[in-house]
Formats: C-alpha cells, sequence, structure tokens
C-alpha cells in the first residue's frame, strides 16, 4: 500500500501563478522519485479562480486535489476571506474533476484557529483524522 502524504499550501499572492508551477513540479518530483509507492493528496488553495492553475495541479499527477471550503454555503461571507467565495471553490474542484477524471476532488471543511475577527465557532462534528 503506498504511503500517504499531505502537501498544503496557503494563498501565494506575491506568485504570478498563486504557486501552482512550484506545486505541481514539488509533487511531480515526489511521485517520480518514489516510483509510485507514495499517495499523494495536495491541499491546495483556490489561486483565485484562475482554473489554468487547477490544471497544473491536477497534471502533476497526484492522487487526490483537495481545497479548505472552511464552511457552510450560507456562512462563506461572513467566515471567508473576500476574496473567496462558494462558487469559486466549486469551479476549482470541478475544473480539478474534469481535467482528470482518475484523480479525487475533494472540498474540505476543517477547523483552525479562529482569529479575533472571525464569529464564535461551535463544533457540530468530531474532528477526524
Amino acid at each position: 500500500m503506498p504511503a500517504p502524504m499531505l502537501p498544503c499550501s496557503v494563498d501565494r499572492d506575491d506568485l504570478p501563478d498563486g504557486g501552482a508551477s512550484h506545486i505541481g513540479r514539488t509533487i511531480s518530483l515526489l511521485k517520480e522519485r518514489t516510483a509510485g509507492r507514495l499517495l499523494v493528496e495536495a491541499l491546495v488553495p483556490d489561486f483565485g479562480g484562475d482554473e489554468a492553475c487547477a490544471k497544473v495541479i491536477v497534471d502533476s499527477g497526484l492522487d487526490v486535489y483537495a481545497h479548505n471550503i472552511e464552511t457552510v454555503e450560507r456562512l462563506q461571507r461572513v467566515v471567508r476571506d473576500r476574496r473567496a467565495n462558494w462558487e469559486q471553490s466549486m469551479r476549482m474542484l470541478a475544473t480539478a474533476k474534469r481535467v482528470r477524471a482518475a484523480a479525487a476532488a475533494v472540498g474540505c471543511m476543517r477547523s483552525y484557529a479562529l482569529e479575533h475577527t472571525h464569529p464564535p465557532c461551535a463544533p457540530r462534528f468530531p474532528p477526524c483524522l
């Protein structure tokens, strides 16, 4: 059974492609150098909705394309950064799935330490590992 690995990335607004080429190259090298003995799930940003960036990541050979959607749709404008939104995240996940149907595209809701600007968080589900 392949060993799992979960590289994660934050928004890289300072880079023209949001870091997609760097992430994609890293995944390609990981897959190449482990000769398929590594299962790679990449947790990536929404790249500002740039679907070409999603394609770069999917074409890298990863096994799972993951993206945090942070919360349910109705709370998006309250909880998420104003540059991100539900529709944009869903479009990026759909693009990833369309580009390579063999790769899983998943949206994740994860709990993070909240900044002081976020509303109170009431846990509804136990954390999963």
